[in-house]
């Protein structure tokens, strides 16, 4: 059966009091864009719908549902739907540590990577109003030497959205958590902000539907964000995009989607890199094609199998060479064969090493830590949660797990739980030294971590 059919038949049995028109609009805007409504949520965005209809465009409602229903739909008609369909929040620099991550690690793999080229290619699918693809052009022009040559080319299906991202113009709001006064943005006598030149160089904004084929200028792209936009697609169809969105993927490139969307099998021809920050999908080398699984770029890691009772701390990247060494023990020998094999996409013999590992050390928290990551990498935010919470159970001062387990709780839709982490996480970083290393989350400073969860959490994430 046609996902859209099924779609349709599910609405008909879980819609509570939906008329007819009502469904048929959701089924039609699911076959155009791959929104599905939320059954509960149809009757209100279809009145949402006839109301700005009749009010805003003269035009009636079942006027409008006809052409929606059409083989095809214009291209403003669709931008019609999706801004009164779909939540566009966003602003610059969300989820700040995805971009330290991309500033710290990410970046620099690349620029070695490309250095014969000399030059970087972003996809930014589904970027809204433009506040992503600004905030990566800015990030990658931080890191990038001198002479390089970035194209950023960040595509969405709203028409209007698109209209605002090309002006570049945003409200506070849209700069919360970002000291706007310092960060090169320009202030408009008549209020709000303009984003530099400086971030625009390189940047080209594209309409272009994300179920269809990327555009040719998406094409061998050495990294494809396409964060938030697959919550709004039933599986089958998330499963088509992804499918997309890792073809449009150059060999050693990345693919970073957004925590809630974190899947439990990876793409074909990718490897996982699980940081604390996120999830990251990588695109193996031919060369590395030909090796039974991947080696992560991460840290070297050493395949000694004895047993290891002093393991610990250190699971993700090496601290950046300006930033002093961290206080924390080495990885231990089978905790760095454990990250392997989770690098690899081998979760469960990953998972059974960890155990291994902690027959052998049942204090340790290292184990733990990758084992909570591991099963967020599976699409098992529960299970991670209790690990986590077992973290804290043996120790109530690490702050890696408040901060992993505030991107748990959110996923979970655990708002009490969420808020309760990040104010512990809070606390704790405010009694420590600004430029203490934090353990677990390697090259992370206190006093940035601090600023970042305040940045994210004080009534905005």
């Amino acid at each position: 059966m046609a996902e859209e059919n099924w779609y349709l038949v599910r609405v008909y049995e879980n819609s509570d009091a939906g008329s007819q028109a009502a469904i048929r609009f959701a089924a039609a805007v699911a076959r155009h864009t791959g929104i599905h409504i939320l059954p509960a949520d149809i009757d209100r965005v279809w009145r949402r719908v006839c109301t700005h209809a009749r009010h805003e465009t003269g035009a009636l409602p079942a006027r409008l549902l006809e052409e929606l229903e059409g083989p095809t739909a214009d291209s403003k008609l669709r931008t019609l739907i999706l801004d009164l369909v779909v939540n566009a929040e966003t602003y610059f620099f969300r989820d700040r540590g995805v971009f330290e991550l991309l500033r710290s690690q990410i970046g620099p793999e690349l620029i070695e990577r490309r250095a014969e080229a000399r030059s970087l290619r972003i996809w930014s699918a589904g970027c809204s109003t433009g506040e992503e693809p600004y905030s990566l052009a800015a990030t990658f022009r931080d890191v990038m030497p001198t002479g390089w040559t970035l194209r950023v080319t960040a595509t969405d299906i709203s028409l209007s959205a698109l209209d605002r991202a090309r002006q570049g113009i945003y409200r506070e709001w849209s700069l919360r958590g970002l000291a706007a006064a310092g960060s090169g943005l320009e202030r408009l006598p008549a209020g709000g902000w303009r984003v530099p030149n400086a971030w625009r160089v390189g940047l080209h904004f594209r309409e272009a539907n994300i179920l269809a084929e990327p555009l040719d200028e998406c094409l061998n792209s050495d990294l494809v964000v396409c964060r938030n936009v697959l919550i709004y697609f039933a599986e089958e169809t998330r499963q088509a995009v992804l499918s997309r969105l890792a073809g449009a993927v150059a060999p050693g490139g990345f693919l970073i989607i957004g925590h809630a969307e974190c899947l439990g099998s990876r793409p074909e021809g990718f490897d996982s890199r699980i940081f604390p920050e996120a999830v990251v999908w990588q695109r193996r080398s031919a060369a590395e094609d030909l090796l039974p699984s991947h080696t992560s770029l991460s840290a070297p890691r050493s395949r000694d199998c004895r047993p290891n009772r002093r393991s610990a701390a250190r699971l993700s990247r090496p601290a950046a060479a300006s930033e002093p060494p961290s206080t924390a023990p080495p990885i231990g020998p089978n905790c760095s064969l454990a990250q392997e094999l989770a690098d690899g996409g081998e979760y469960e013999a990953a998972l059974a090493l960890c155990d291994d590992i902690l027959r052998e050390s049942p204090f340790e928290t290292a184990p733990r830590m990758l084992q909570a990551r591991i099963h967020l990498a599976m699409g098992q935010p529960a299970q991670s949660r209790d690990v986590l919470l077992g973290v804290l159970y043996l120790d109530n001062s690490v702050v890696a797990a408040y901060v992993e387990l505030i991107h748990v709780a959110a996923l979970l839709g655990d708002g009490t739980r969420r808020s309760w982490a990040a104010a512990r996480a809070r606390e704790l970083l405010a009694s420590t030294d600004p430029d203490s290393p934090v353990p677990h989350l390697t090259g992370r400073r206190a006093g940035l971590l601090l600023r970042q969860l305040q940045d994210e959490t004080d009534g905005t994430a």
